[in-house]
């Protein structure tokens, strides 16, 4: 492997979960917790309906994730989703370290309008993961969309993750 890669993703280093990191100051305007239908301890899943018949539900669900992407394009998308996000992969905590994840070389693609990761929050997420692994940082790169830029802008994500490989 060259390189790891996270598109504005969850780096769990500081707290242990992904649902640790909601709670978090730097995630109070994220618009993905107001998505989940009922409570995902119980569901057993994190369930967002992309889907619902709820059109101001839907325009929560396009605001969070998919804010600059184009409506031909977010249809046809919404059609292949499913609901249900398995509540493990947000739960269940994660172990790094040093020795073992701190080792492999990874960049980080801000989202600069993600509204499902904030910012505040992608950059706190990338500082927690420096300080634990200071002699390799993430290398950070920045794109100027959504959560889903792999949607809204394919040809400069494809381009940094290009780069990336290089």
């Amino acid at each position: 492997m060259k390189r790891l890669v996270y598109l504005t993703a969850f780096v769990p280093v500081a707290q242990p979960t992904v649902l640790d990191y909601l709670q978090q100051p730097n995630f109070a305007g994220s618009g993905l917790p107001p998505l989940f239908y009922g409570d995902p301890s119980k569901i057993g899943a994190a369930r967002i309906n992309p889907n619902s018949g709820d059109s101001t539900y839907v325009a929560r669900v396009r605001d969070a994730l998919y804010s600059d992407v184009p409506p031909s394009v977010l249809n046809a998308t919404l059609n292949m989703l499913t609901p249900d996000e398995p509540i493990r992969g947000l739960s269940d905590p994660a172990t790094v370290t040093p020795g073992h994840w701190g080792t492999v070389p990874r960049t980080f693609i801000r989202c600069t309008s993600d509204n499902a990761i904030p910012l505040a929050a992608q950059d706190q997420m990338i500082a927690e993961a420096n300080r634990l692994t200071p002699r390799n940082p993430f290398r950070v790169e920045t794109l100027d969309s959504s959560h889903s830029s792999f949607l809204s802008r394919p040809a400069e994500l494809a381009d940094l993750l290009l780069e990336e490989t290089q």
